[in-house]
C-alpha cells in the first residue's frame, strides 16, 4: 500500500507540474564546481565537475575554458560521466564529470566556465547598476543577501 500511495502521488505531480524546457539548442555552458588531476602519470588531463547550464557535450568535442585569464584555454572532451557511469553525451540539466585532454588541473579553478569554442568572450571589466536596499526596505536587522546569482548576462551598450 505504501508503494501505491507514492505511485499515485508522483503521477499526480507529474501530470500537474510541467517539466521546464531544457536549453539544449544553445551553445554549451558549464560552470566548473571542482577540478581534479587525472589518475594517469604524465597525462595532460584534468577531471572537472559541474552542471550543464545550456547545450550538449559529447566525447571528442572541442571546448574552451574561460575565466580568470584574457585568453580562453582550449581542450578536448575525452570522457563524459553521469553519476559515475561513462556515457557518450550529456545535455542541459545534467550534473557531469568531464575528463579533458590538453589541459592540467593547475590551470583550472572553480568559477571558470566550459563553453563551446567562441561562444563566451572573456572580459576583465564591466559596468553595473546596483540598487542597495535601505534598512527600512530589508528585514530591519541589517545587510543581508536577497539572492545569489550564479551567472549574469552582460550586454555591451550600443
Amino acid at each position: 500500500m505504501h508503494s501505491l500511495f507514492w505511485d499515485i502521488t508522483l503521477a499526480a505531480v507529474g501530470s500537474t507540474i510541467p517539466v521546464p524546457p531544457k536549453a539544449v539548442d544553445e551553445p554549451l555552458l558549464l560552470a566548473i564546481e571542482a577540478a581534479a588531476e587525472s589518475a594517469r602519470e604524465g597525462d595532460h588531463s584534468a577531471l572537472v565537475t559541474g552542471t550543464i547550464e545550456t547545450g550538449r557535450v559529447r566525447v571528442g568535442d572541442p571546448i574552451e575554458i574561460v575565466g580568470f585569464a584574457t585568453v580562453p584555454l582550449p581542450a578536448t572532451v575525452a570522457a563524459v560521466m553521469i553519476s559515475g557511469a561513462r556515457t557518450d553525451s550529456a545535455q542541459a540539466g545534467d550534473n557531469v564529470g568531464l575528463l579533458l585532454h590538453g589541459i592540467e588541473k593547475i590551470d583550472i579553478r572553480r568559477g571558470m566556465v566550459i563553453a563551446a569554442p567562441g561562444s563566451v568572450v572573456p572580459t576583465t571589466h564591466f559596468r553595473a547598476s546596483v540598487y542597495i536596499l535601505e534598512k527600512s526596505e530589508g528585514d530591519g536587522i541589517g545587510p543581508s543577501p536577497i539572492a545569489i546569482a550564479r551567472r549574469s548576462k552582460c550586454v555591451r551598450p550600443t
